[in-house]
């Protein structure tokens, strides 16, 4: 496939093409008019060459720019539907969407939020509230497998998706059980502010209700019904 990142890509592109079109044009005249005189082969030849190079080069160096503005449109449309704006997760519906198709498989889906983060902009003010936000997702992600996935789903609300695992076996506690840690940055440097802490718990229902399956989780939460 061919790849367009810069104008260095675009004019070698262009002329590949050019030498594309000038070749088999010039080889076939030349072959035509090898017995002709020298002069009306030269023309000849001219001609084949010529006309080529005139068209060919600029018709393909814009069109090929015209591709690339295309392709990087179509990059930052994908990047914006796919990731969420401010903490790089990734968004609610592209991940509701992945996960209901590898839960084939097997696999659990965690939801997890940070305690008390209205404390956080109330008292560090909502640009601390980001950075919070932009530290449990960078978290995340470096603790979820290269097969997993990270989501923020709302407000301080992510999801996890880890797949071919079961909960108990995948995360060490039962699933009606919440766990509570503070997050760090890969590196161990940085954290939350206090009080806010992380919680992760398997989707479930209110109260002691017995907690949803994960499929259950996705289809509702893809219809619009919340987790």
């Amino acid at each position: 496939m061919i790849q367009l990142r810069s104008r260095r890509h675009i004019l070698r592109y262009s002329v590949l093409i050019t030498l594309v079109a000038v070749t088999p044009t010039a080889t076939f005249v030349y072959l035509v008019t090898l017995f002709l005189p020298f002069q009306a082969r030269a023309f000849a030849m001219l001609l084949a060459i010529g006309l080529p190079l005139v068209i060919a080069f600029p018709v393909s160096l814009v069109a090929l720019r015209i591709v690339k503005i295309v392709a990087d449109a179509v990059d930052k449309l994908e990047t914006f539907v796919k990731f969420d704006g401010l903490t790089g997760a990734l968004a609610r519906s592209y991940f509701l969407e992945s996960a209901r198709q590898r839960l084939v498989e097997g696999g659990v889906v965690l939801l997890v939020d940070a305690d008390h983060f209205k404390a956080i902009n109330d008292t560090h003010g909502h640009e601390m509230g980001d950075n919070a936000l932009r530290t449990i997702g960078e978290t995340l992600s470096h603790a979820v497998p290269a097969d997993g996935l990270v989501s923020r789903i709302g407000g301080e609300e992510f999801a996890v998706f880890l797949p071919g695992i079961a909960f108990e076996s995948g995360i060490g506690i039962r699933p009606d059980e919440g766990v509570r840690r503070p997050a760090r940055r890969p590196g161990g440097s940085g954290g939350l502010p206090p009080p806010c802490r992380i919680r992760a718990h398997p989707p479930s229902g209110h109260g002691r209700s017995r907690p949803r399956r994960a499929p259950e989780f996705v289809r509702r939460a893809a219809a619009g019904s919340g987790p």
